[in-house]
């Protein structure tokens, strides 16, 4: 075991975790009801193993802290610093009450109105996304939660009937065709020319790419 690592975890990692539990401690994974907080970690894990900093992996365990729960971008900052919040707010599509107010729209109108909106927010973070470069402490945390979604679910449809799989599609919020569209735009954002990877963070992107090709071929 390596006797001088790159960091040591701080109080406020510890904290980090701590908070993330509290957040998403009844939050589970749509398809088999794992515990939410195993995503957080994974997360936190390839950031860590992908030469991620100590404010990177704290923003990895709080992702999706503001989408998830009432907590504010001003509570964030004050309970974990600048460089956490600048790094959630970019991995941030919208708000919890942003999505409260989705959700009412999914519930009260037609599912292409939902859909509607659904798409504008998905479509503003692939343009933010796709122009920073790889250089931004915000890329690595974005790549490492879209590696364990990704691959998670490529994994939970091998093997699976053609109605289990209708099953699992059906589980997310939008239909075929804008899940399809948001895998491969983020597939496009993450490999834009303006980013040149390190060998070990390319690695990370190629197992995205390999998942989006699994799950929705061009």
């Amino acid at each position: 075991m390596a006797a001088d690592p790159r960091w040591v975890p701080s109080p406020a990692f510890v904290k980090a975790f701590e908070t993330a539990c509290a957040a998403h401690g009844n939050h589970s994974r749509k398809i088999n009801q794992e515990p939410y907080i195993g995503h957080l970690m994974g997360v936190a894990s390839l950031v860590i193993e992908h030469n991620g900093t100590q404010e990177q992996a704290i923003a990895a365990l709080l992702h999706d802290i503001i989408e998830d729960s009432p907590m504010t971008f001003d509570e964030l900052e004050f309970q974990f610093g600048p460089i956490v919040r600048t790094i959630v707010e970019a991995c941030t599509d919208a708000t919890f009450l942003e999505k409260e107010e989705e959700k009412g729209i999914r519930h009260s109108q037609s599912q292409a109105d939902y859909e509607a909106s659904w798409w504008s927010r998905k479509e503003g973070y692939l343009t933010r996304l796709a122009k920073k470069d790889h250089t931004d402490p915000s890329v690595l945390v974005a790549l490492a939660d879209k590696v364990n979604n990704g691959e998670k679910s490529a994994m939970d449809l091998r093997g699976k009937t053609k109605e289990e799989i209708e099953k699992f599609r059906a589980s997310f919020n939008t239909g075929f065709a804008l899940q399809c569209k948001w895998y491969q735009g983020l597939a496009d954002a993450f490999t834009t020319p303006n980013k040149k990877y390190e060998p070990l963070q390319q690695r990370l992107v190629d197992r995205f790419v390999a998942a989006v090709n699994e799950m929705y071929p061009r």
